[in-house]
């Protein structure tokens, strides 16, 4: 999901129109061609090493949680089971970009697949989204989508004031429209982000695709952001990499079992009156 300021409720992630933003082929060729390699272990420490300065101020880390919406703070599951086991099972990803003692972790109850970044402070996960994954290739494609979007967090950031200009000021309908392919093109970055990263610690990047694909056709009216269709994204995940995976079985890890149990068991305990 796209890296904002302040995050979506619950309810309308569940209940809101999705409309995917389009993009032309040429925006898609051209994603791909930039960030596609036959080496994704240079592309990625190019990544390591332009990665933003970690948020460590207290009064910005304070100020980031109390701006969660009410419905994730009362949402939230407070087990310290849980989050070890979220945080074990993520490490790969974001102890790679140097996060795995950065972001704080936060578990909510709901069925609607969510996970969401908040300025480099805070990666919110859902309930539905840990028990949704098929596998550790999938779920680790989303933090590492989530972890592209603190890297590419200047961009989101001076997209969005534009778009809230265009809203507040003109309304102009074309600079609307431009503005939201941006951030478009923006998510498809991350997923190439996503994909290489992957690649690099072992993962198919096909089970992060096939996983959006599966999320969506469950949750056909819940929006993802400014997002393309699934099937674009799809094109950049599998494209960016010259030498595409084969034959590579999709990892289901102890610590995935481990933390879905963990989650079932935390949410029964919710459940009791």
């Amino acid at each position: 999901m796209l890296l904002v300021s302040i995050a979506p409720s619950v309810t309308a992630l569940a209940q809101s129109k999705y409309q995917p933003i389009e993009l032309s082929e040429r925006d898609v060729r051209e994603v791909i061609e930039f960030f596609k390699t036959d080496s994704p272990a240079a592309r990625v420490e190019t990544f390591r090493r332009r990665m933003p300065a970690e948020v460590r101020d207290k009064t910005l880390r304070d100020s980031i949680h109390r701006g969660l919406p009410p419905e994730f703070i009362s949402r939230t599951i407070h087990n310290d089971k849980v989050t070890r086991a979220l945080k074990m099972f993520l490490d790969p990803v974001l102890s790679l970009f140097g996060r795995s003692q950065v972001y704080d972790l936060i578990v909510i109850d709901s069925d609607t697949p969510i996970m969401m970044s908040d300025s480099g402070v805070v990666l919110v996960v859902s309930t539905g989204m840990i028990r949704a994954a098929a596998s550790d290739d999938e779920l680790l494609g989303y933090a590492a989508h989530e972890v592209a979007h603190e890297f590419f967090a200047s961009y989101s950031i001076y997209s969005n004031h534009i778009l809230r200009l265009v809203a507040d000021k003109g309304r102009e309908p074309i600079l609307n429209r431009h503005m939201a392919e941006i951030l478009a093109i923006i998510e498809l970055q991350c997923d190439a982000f996503a994909s290489l990263t992957l690649a690099y610690l072992g993962y198919d990047s096909r089970e992060f695709a096939n996983g959006l694909d599966r999320v969506r056709s469950r949750y056909l009216n819940a929006p993802f952001g400014n997002h393309p269709s699934e099937g674009i994204r799809r094109l950049v995940i599998e494209g960016v990499m010259t030498a595409p995976v084969v034959n590579r079985k999709p990892r289901v890890s102890e610590s995935l079992r481990l933390l879905n149990a963990l989650v079932l068991q935390a949410v029964g305990e919710r459940e009791v009156p």
